[in-house]
């Protein structure tokens, strides 16, 4: 508690990781009494009863992968378990939101169990499920706090402030989604870390990317300071999301400007496990509308100065006197 209000004294808000859809099936002994006695009745089960086991890079204290299941969202167990966690990092910890994870990433569970009262295999009462959880945690939590979950699926947009976009780092991305949400969900980091983190094309790509798509930057580890490649990109970008955030916030993405001119491009992956290579263009461009203001956004991510000619239509932008751009 005394860390979170040093944070928050100097403007810092705090918002700690639980996860939404899987419980360790073992305790801090390796036991799995109280998982037993609480949880595995509302956890999802296949037709032969058995429970749908998934591991990630957690260990248990004796070196093994933990064993996580995947729980039924209609539990109301699981539910309650939620609802008092949440609660006690708010009202005891004075935290200012909380992230779930994997409720908008994870595929559903086909859930068998007949005691869960719901269809047998697919439906539409995994999202129900989730949206009776949401409802309630933002129905009991204090005033002015905010949850994120993982990833952005459409279906729960309206059940959180924020997903965390940590997937968006294929080239050649479509803004369909800022187009559409801006304003209305925070979309937040990508992923440029992993077996990418010293590429600082990668990171200035995305970074810069982000920025034009009305993405908060993050999701980027606090050693990024002391690499220069990245962080004078870095530092100059944070000052253009603060500068012009009233634009993301409250504006409408445009169709982007097109480079015609002076494009360059380099090869790279999706730091996603994946081999193949995809060429990123190294000159973005962006427009925003906020009332009558029209903002075009112009970024150069590689290291080399670049003289590039950028082609708009006018209409389209409903370009005005006030517009503004920013190299």
């Amino acid at each position: 508690l005394e860390g979170v209000l040093a944070m928050q004294e100097h403007g810092v808000h705090v918002m700690p990781y639980i996860n939404g859809r899987i419980a360790d099936t073992r305790d801090s002994r390796g036991e799995v009494v109280r998982f037993d006695r609480e949880l595995r009745p509302g956890a999802t089960k296949g037709l032969g009863g058995e429970l749908d086991i998934e591991t990630y890079a957690s260990h248990e204290p004796d070196g093994s992968l933990c064993r996580l299941a995947a729980m039924c969202p209609t539990s109301p167990a699981w539910r309650d378990l939620m609802a008092e966690t949440v609660s006690r990092l708010f009202r005891e910890y004075h935290m200012d939101a909380v992230y779930i994870d994997q409720v908008a990433a994870a595929r559903m569970n086909l859930c068998c169990d007949p005691t869960h009262g719901h269809t047998p295999g697919n439906g539409d009462w995994w999202v129900k499920g989730y949206r009776l959880l949401m409802e309630r945690l933002r129905r009991e939590c204090p005033e002015g706090r905010g949850f994120t979950t993982e990833s952005n699926a459409e279906v729960y947009v309206d059940q959180f402030d924020g997903f965390l976009t940590w997937a968006w780092v294929r080239t050649s991305l479509v803004p369909f989604f800022p187009k559409v949400y801006a304003g209305r969900v925070a979309l937040l980091g990508r992923n440029t870390n992993g077996y990418k983190k010293n590429d600082a094309q990668f990171f200035r790509f995305h970074v810069g990317q982000a920025v034009l798509f009305g993405q908060q930057i993050g999701w980027i580890n606090a050693d990024v300071v002391d690499n220069p490649e990245k962080n004078d990109y870095l530092r100059r970008m944070c000052h253009v999301r603060w500068d012009y955030k009233d634009f993301f916030s409250r504006g409408e993405m445009l169709r982007p400007p097109v480079v015609v001119e002076g494009q360059k491009t380099y090869l790279s992956d999706v730091s996603m496990g994946m081999s193949e290579m995809h060429p990123a263009e190294l000159v973005l461009a962006a427009a925003w509308r906020l009332d009558s203001r029209t903002l075009i956004l112009l970024t150069n991510t590689s290291d080399e100065p670049v003289q590039a000619i950028v082609a708009y239509d006018q209409a389209a932008l409903d370009v005005r006197d006030q517009t503004e751009a920013h190299p």
